[in-house]
């Protein structure tokens, strides 16, 4: 007993007590704190899925900063444990088993320069603790942010519950984009902007301004709604700094309608003001169509009752679910604009990068669970009634059903991912044209004499031992005289764009030089390094040349059968989708022989002929029967065809049906019968 007590206070000690890791920069300390969750019981869990999620401590909700720390512990976690499925909670909520599967949650509490980071991991949503950690890592946001007023919403035509109920509101979506750090709203409400107005006689940018000094902000934020015109109203913002008053940013959006919906157009605004193309607003209706779409696809997997139909409901769920995930991400993402540094661009594109690499890992992984859900709803099983032979038949004629299944949904999954896909690649493209100005980097400029033949001064640029030849192509002489005399009043600037560094990191290239006159207006850019290209547009190229392959096959051999229906050379039975050949003689063969010849023919631009088994042969005839044009153009023989279908009594005969009387029997396959493939 004194062993076993031991053993358990030794197994409590590994599961409960705190794991704990240190680090400066924020990737560091998640990597040493998902090591230090490593050593605890994670990787015996039997449920290999790990749900991910971080949040704001005091809010329990994710906002910017949880939102990049959720996307390094989503790498961090998949390079510690490979072989677990890293899936998001709103995956988890359609088929995960939530008491199983382990959840790593992590909490942000940002304290001054630092910010305390506490991961834990869990079996199920609040089952047993199996470790945790506790990290600190640099504030760069609170180093970097601006402490920012957001004052009340002014407009004369608002009420006074509209004022507050869209101040409240404007200020929410301000503080959820996290561009900012907001002073308390508390101390904001106590100041009166037209008390004060009235006391200092000053102009309502100057209170502005007072009331941030007052305050110990450096900037504030002030609206107004103005009306223009019956039901049409204009919302303006500006951000002034509290120093010198001076506007560092204005948006404007225009209103049409009644001020009870003003909440859309002020989502505009708070898009302009924080770099940020949505913010919670916007989100709640998201997640409410998501809900609704979501809920209309689980009825409908729920009332359909072929069990193959059902599974490609349920496979084109799934694909929806990722894709919704995306959009949601996708919410998140910062306005791309002059405001934009290089150091967020980087920080913007590694996280774009690890978001399309676990998007694209989702799909992969769904793909093998659809083929297989497919796979088990399309498993062929006798009829007890049904002899071998004609099981045989069936399996084969089925197999053919299920190649084309297959192709139509990995065009499905296809075209699904490329749209999920597409955006990233977009944004990343956009992130890479972006040009920014390293003033750090001093560039040298020599212009050489004009070459008065082709219109341009040669042009070097260098920068220590390096150097880039170009030119500095001109069409006025005359400015080009005074360009030439005046060239000591040159500036260069360095541009620096986007790269691809490696490993899924985002560096950047020293990619331009811009080379300007001030005194003429004149301006020309000179390449230097060229950026290496990020492989994600690579990647979406490929998947572009894989549907295109699959699309154009199918679309050829549509093009294939509607020529060889326009010419003549076969005929479409309807309800059936039966291809039948016309404009051909039909042999005289015995069973075996009709077999081969079909399995041979090509025809029409098909080779996927076989002889027609006794049912479709059967429903060709009654076709034909009560169709007098059909049967004129399908021009059977008065005689006996053969069908691939073996007597069931006797493997040496075979069923035929007479084309004469629509008589159905058996005969020995040794018989000579007309034959008329099918595909």
């Amino acid at each position: 007993m004194k062993v076993n007590l031991f053993l358990l206070v030794g197994v409590f000690f590994l599961l409960v007590v705190p794991l704990t890791a240190q680090a400066v920069s924020m990737p560091e300390a998640v990597e040493q704190a998902t090591l230090a969750l490593a050593k605890g019981k994670i990787a015996e869990n039997p449920d290999k899925k790990i749900i991910v999620q971080v949040v704001n401590r005091a809010s329990q909700q994710t906002d910017d900063l949880s939102r990049r720390v959720e996307t390094e512990l989503y790498k961090s976690l998949s390079k510690t444990f490979p072989r677990f499925e890293l899936i998001s909670l709103s995956e988890a909520q359609t088929g995960v088993n939530l008491a199983k599967v382990l959840v790593v949650k992590g909490e942000t509490e940002p304290k001054s320069a630092l910010v305390s980071l506490k991961l834990t991991a869990t079996v199920g949503m609040k089952g047993t603790l199996l470790a945790q950690a506790q990290t600190e890592f640099e504030n760069l946001n609170k180093l970097n942010k601006q402490l920012v007023a957001v004052l009340p919403l002014e407009g004369k035509d608002l009420s006074s519950g509209q004022r507050n109920a869209f101040s409240d509101a404007f200020q929410s979506a301000i503080a959820q984009s996290g561009e900012y750090e907001l002073a308390s709203s508390a101390e904001v409400a106590k100041m009166s902007p037209d008390q004060i107005q009235k006391v200092q006689e000053c102009t309502r940018d100057e209170c502005a301004t007072i009331i941030g000094a007052q305050l110990g902000v450096d900037r504030v934020i002030s609206s107004t709604v103005s009306k223009i015109g019956e039901g049409r109203y204009q919302v303006s913002a500006k951000v002034l700094g509290v120093k010198d008053g001076v506007i560092l940013k204005t948006a404007t959006a225009d209103h049409q309608g009644p001020l009870a919906d003003l909440k859309p157009t002020l989502l505009k605004l708070v898009a302009q003001l924080t770099n940020r193309q949505t913010a919670g607003l916007g989100v709640e209706a998201m997640l409410a169509a998501q809900a609704q779409a979501r809920s209309e696809e689980i009825a409908q997997i729920a009332a359909e009752q072929d069990r193959v139909k059902k599974a490609q409901l349920e496979n084109e769920a799934s694909w929806r679910e990722i894709a919704r995930q995306a959009e949601l991400n996708r919410a998140k993402w910062v306005v791309i604009d002059e405001s934009l540094s290089l150091e967020k661009a980087i920080a913007e594109a590694d996280a774009l990068r690890a978001e399309f690499a676990a998007t694209e890992k989702k799909f992969e992984a769904q793909w093998k669970k659809s083929q297989a859900n497919l796979a088990s709803a399309d498993k062929i099983e006798k009829d007890p009634f049904e002899t071998q032979v004609e099981f045989k038949e069936r399996v084969q004629k089925e197999k053919v059903a299920q190649a084309l299944r297959k192709q139509n949904q990995k065009i499905t999954y296809l075209s699904q991912k490329i749209e999920v896909l597409e955006p990233f690649e977009q944004r990343l493209a956009e992130l890479s044209s972006k040009r920014f100005t390293l003033p750090e980097v001093k560039l040298g400029a020599s212009l050489g004499a004009p070459n008065a033949e082709k219109e341009f001064f040669p042009l070097t640029i260098s920068l220590g031992k390096k150097s880039w030849a170009g030119a500095w192509p001109y069409e006025d002489k005359e400015k080009a005289r005074t360009l030439w005399a005046t060239k000591e009043l040159i500036t260069v600037q360095a541009k620096a764009a986007l790269s691809e560094k490696g490993k899924g990191k985002t560096g950047y290239k020293l990619a331009e030089a811009e080379v300007l006159h001030p005194g003429l207006a004149l301006k020309t850019n000179i390449p230097l390094e060229t950026p290496a290209p990020f492989p994600e547009i690579a990647i979406l190229n490929r998947l572009r040349t894989e549907l295109a392959a699959k699309a154009q096959a199918e679309a050829e051999a549509a093009v294939t059968l509607k020529q060889a229906l326009s010419r003549g050379l076969v005929f479409h039975q309807p309800k059936t989708n039966l291809i039948w050949p016309i404009g051909i003689e039909d042999p005289l063969k015995k069973w075996q022989a009709a077999i081969d010849y079909c399995q041979a023919l090509t025809y029409a631009g098909f080779a996927d002929w076989r002889l027609p088994n006794k049912k479709e042969l059967e429903s060709i005839y009654q076709y034909q029967a009560s169709n007098p044009e059909g049967k004129e153009v399908l021009n059977f023989v008065s005689d006996v065809y053969w069908s691939s279908t073996t007597y069931a009594l006797s493997s040496t005969d075979a069923w035929y049906v007479d084309f004469s009387n629509g008589y159905v029997n058996y005969s020995y396959k040794t018989s000579k019968y007309y034959v008329r493939c099918v595909r």
